[in-house]
């Protein structure tokens, strides 16, 4: 069981000079004088036996019970509590991982689990200290029997038959480690989230790259990152993006950019939702801005819609309908409607009627007829044009 410092030291003459015998994790033992205010903080091995997340109490967040990889085989109903040492970056083990434990001020705090097996999943020993190991299998039993000897956990069992929480499933073998790169900073959570804070290796300048890559593996195995498949978040500076682009091509009349290289933000998945509660969604920019679908593209609102240009407005599409999707009154064709009405005049102007005395003339109010006609392109918009 873990020893409490009782903070009660007993000076001596050593080889060395003052010394000062003080309890530990590991027993007493003699430390130089200047030495005795930090030699009671030893970090030691222990395995987690549950995990408080803050049900009841947002004080206990994080506590673990634990019991010393030293006292394998030794029951203990009476575990003691240990506390994240860190306020504000957690990781969190999961039941049977084993993490460092330190005392301080008659508290107990722990830091992240041991990295066992090099797995991102999780680094479990399921039952290292458990009471019953003369009862184990016989593999396990080496493992427990090797642990005993060396003092070094050597985790060769698979955690599959243990539990190692209420929800959290073993997926140690399908959760694959992110490739790195020389200088990388890699952030990789346990079910395949990752932040990398690298660099384009070409030329050094740097790169942020966030992403989830949920394709299990079929054993443990380096993965990379794929823009074609994960959802991702990059920042970059100088990195040309290579990926199969969604929807249909911009039209090339509108210049896109043939190559995304540059400082950019580019987000990838398989869903992109923008939800401003309160205010505006905004977007500027000095060049183009493209969209492009291949299904339905709907613009809706409460309040007015605006579109202004200073160049020209062109809207493409094999029927449009002006004001509702049901209408069923074509729009007349501007200079086709004024060609009609031009022929139209022409007759009437040159309209004869028979009459006893024989046909007669043109119609008396010709003039105004031809002055209607001159007119008829005034109904011609300067601005709107149709096919």
């Amino acid at each position: 069981m873990v020893q409490e410092s009782k903070n009660i030291y007993t000076s001596g003459i050593g080889l060395g000079g003052d010394q000062i015998f003080i309890p530990s994790f590991q027993g007493a033992r003699y430390v130089a004088a200047g030495e005795s205010q930090f030699a009671s903080m030893q970090f030691v091995r222990a395995e987690v036996l549950s995990i408080d997340y803050g049900k009841q109490k947002a004080e206990n967040m994080g506590q673990i019970t634990f019991r010393l990889t030293t006292d394998t085989g030794k029951p203990g109903p009476n575990n003691p509590v240990a506390y994240p040492i860190n306020s504000f970056i957690k990781m969190y083990p999961v039941l049977h991982e084993i993490v460092y434990v330190v005392e301080f001020a008659s508290k107990y705090y722990y830091i992240s689990p041991l990295n066992l097996d090099n797995r991102i999943n999780n680094n479990a020993f399921p039952n290292l200290t458990d009471g019953n190991v003369v009862e184990s299998p016989a593999a396990k039993s080496d493992d427990y029997r090797a642990t005993e000897a060396t003092k070094i956990p050597n985790s060769t069992n698979s955690s599959n038959d243990v539990s190692l929480g209420d929800t959290f499933k073993d997926n140690a073998k399908s959760i694959g480690i992110l490739r790195p790169k020389e200088g990388d900073i890699v952030v990789q959570g346990r079910f395949g989230n990752n932040i990398r804070l690298g660099n384009n290796p070409e030329t050094n300048l740097p790169t942020i790259k966030i992403g989830l890559i949920d394709k299990k593996q079929p054993k443990y195995a380096v993965v990379d990152e794929n823009l074609d498949t994960d959802t991702a978040i990059w920042l970059t500076t100088d990195e040309a993006l290579s990926f199969k682009q969604s929807g249909i091509k911009i039209n090339i009349k509108d210049e896109p950019p043939t190559e995304y290289k540059g400082k950019q933000i580019a987000i990838f998945s398989d869903r992109i939702l923008f939800n401003a509660r309160t205010n505006e969604i905004i977007m500027m920019s000095n060049r183009g801005i493209f969209l492009t679908t291949s299904k339905n593209f709907s613009v809706d609102s409460d309040a007015y819609i605006l579109l202004s240009s200073k160049s020209d407005a062109v809207v493409t599409s094999p029927k449009i309908y002006l004001g509702a999707d049901s209408a069923t009154e074509p729009v007349v064709l501007g200079d086709k409607l004024v060609e009609v009405l031009s022929d139209l005049i022409d007759q009437i102007i040159q309209e004869k009627h028979p009459t006893p005395s024989g046909p007669s003339g043109p119609p008396v109010n010709a003039q105004q007829y031809q002055s209607i006609k001159n007119r008829l392109k005034q109904i011609l918009s300067k601005r709107n044009f149709t096919l």
